[in-house]
């Protein structure tokens, strides 16, 4: 696992180091830890964000997250009496790719969709192109397409009505034209 170690030092009671991936995907599970710590330290941790759960305990925890954005996380380590806490933000990026394989991106000039999870309406941001129009379908988790966007050469935004479709997880297909096809899920609340 890539982590992106931070290194806490209160006083000289807690000298800790939170490891984490230098960045989130969306849709994937990723686990967040503290060492140099003594075992019987408490952690506790909280996210504010795109995650399944808000608070978790725990030297070492799973975080799930449920779409892309920031994520604000803040761990607070109790250890012989001395209290540390820790804030920072970290990028949740979109699960961009072909099929089943994803990776994670967020580049501005790449296909972004937010917000993700969505309530009633998403943007879908492409990059700017010239040629063919492609079109921006969407499937629900059974595969049967549910909606579809025509997207017009020279334009970059695509605006995707998701009101009346109910709660659940949605692909977000980019095909044709001279844009690479790509997919990207999307939660709709």
């Amino acid at each position: 696992m890539e982590t992106y170690p931070v290194v806490i030092t209160v006083g000289n009671e807690i000298d800790a180091t939170i490891e984490r991936p230098a960045m989130g995907c969306a849709f994937q599970t990723q686990t967040y830890s503290v060492s140099g710590i003594d075992p019987s330290a408490q952690v506790s941790w909280s996210f504010s964000g795109p995650v399944a759960s808000a608070t978790a305990q725990g030297h070492s925890v799973p975080v799930t997250f449920v779409g892309a954005g920031y994520l604000d996380v803040s761990v607070t380590i109790t250890q012989n009496g001395c209290t540390g806490v820790f804030s920072e933000r970290v990028i949740i990026g979109t699960c961009l790719g072909e099929g089943d394989s994803f990776t994670a991106s967020f580049d501005p000039s790449d296909y972004t969709l937010f917000p993700n999870p969505v309530v009633d309406v998403a943007q879908l941001v492409l990059p700017a192109f010239e040629g063919d129009d492609v079109v921006v379908n969407i499937y629900n988790s059974a595969n049967m397409l549910v909606n579809s966007y025509p997207f017009v050469a020279g334009t970059t935004v695509v605006t995707i009505d998701m009101n009346g479709l109910p709660a659940g997880l949605y692909v977000v297909k980019i095909v044709g034209g001279a844009l690479d096809s790509r997919t990207i899920k999307v939660a709709k609340q």
